[in-house]
């Protein structure tokens, strides 16, 4: 959980606490809400929106202006001070719950890697002229979007790293398609930054390429990036690929977003001989997308990323 996020949460609970019991001290009940409201608002400035605060986020002026209110006299009818009291608890759950998505959806942070390299990141659109896009029109060639993670001398100078989700409504509706979570139940994994600096100076050194290839179905290249920048910061190459009709979605520089094929997704929820039909096909259109990548290198490493 960010900090201050948490601290508005804690904030805005104190608060409403001091609603529910602090009657006789209303001069100090004020002041906790204005704190709370404003550390809410410091957190959507400096933090961001996030989802997950959507409850407080909607209880923080209630708060707030409950807070402001003449305070109400809960020593009268019994009835009257039950139903004061049930209000100022009720307020509580929106707090509450936004605790529970917070902690259950966090916004953390990767590991760092461990190795003695910076990491640049790019992205290239390799071609496959050989190859009709038989998911497409079947004419057109073959499209693949690449993403290359490369150790870089220094990255000590750059302040903003590339975002675990570089697309994080896309992505994100891309990966729950196929299951009953709500489309932006991963935005958040946009806020989370990674090691890696977009088109960050090369290291002028030959180093060895791993290619990495994410599964079928909710996959795409980055999905690994723990792993792949701590092989890049040891001194490796690695080349990610989201296989264009056999991932969650594939986002071209030009906009165009496809994503998984429904005729391939329909034959994974079929009996097992058909699902594992499924499978061999995605494995035999990995195979030759990474032969088509191992020929792209040698236009990749015109920027002198590799030296083959």
């Amino acid at each position: 959980m960010e900090p201050l996020t948490y601290i508005s949460l804690v904030l805005l609970v104190v608060a409403q606490m001091g609603n529910l019991f602090g009657q006789r001290r209303v001069g100090l009940v004020r002041q906790l809400a204005f704190v709370a409201m404003s550390a809410t608002v410091l957190q959507l400035m400096l933090a961001g929106y996030r989802w997950q605060m959507l409850p407080a986020y909607a209880a923080a002026p209630v708060i707030f202006f409950a807070a402001a209110r003449p305070p109400a006299n809960v020593q009268g009818s019994f009835v009257r001070s039950v139903l004061i009291r049930s209000l100022a608890v009720i307020g509580l759950l929106p707090l509450l719950l936004s605790l529970l998505l917070t902690w259950a959806f966090p916004v953390f942070r990767l590991p760092a890697p461990t190795g003695g390299f910076g990491i640049g990141t790019d992205e290239f659109v390799a071609v496959d002229h050989a190859r009709s896009d038989v998911y497409g029109d079947g004419e057109s060639p073959r499209e693949l979007v690449i993403r290359v993670w490369y150790p870089s001398l220094s990255t000590s100078e750059l302040t903003h790293p590339v975002s675990y989700f570089r697309y994080p409504e896309i992505r994100s509706r891309a990966v729950t398609v196929n299951n009953p979570l709500p489309s932006f139940t991963f935005q958040h994994l946009g806020n989370i930054p990674t090691h890696s600096y977009w088109q960050a100076a090369p290291a002028q050194e030959e180093f060895p390429v791993i290619v990495y290839t994410h599964g079928l179905g909710a996959g795409w290249a980055a999905m690994n990036t723990i792993l792949v920048e701590e092989l890049v910061s040891r001194g490796y190459v690695v080349v990610g690929i989201d296989h264009t009709h056999l991932g969650s979605a594939a986002i071209f520089p030009d906009g165009r977003v496809i994503g998984f094929d429904e005729e391939t997704r329909r034959m994974m929820n079929q009996p097992p001989s058909e699902a594992a039909r499924c499978r061999y096909i995605w494995t035999a259109h990995s195979i030759r997308h990474i032969k088509h990548i191992i020929c792209f290198f040698r236009f990749i490493d015109e920027k002198g990323l590799i030296g083959l």
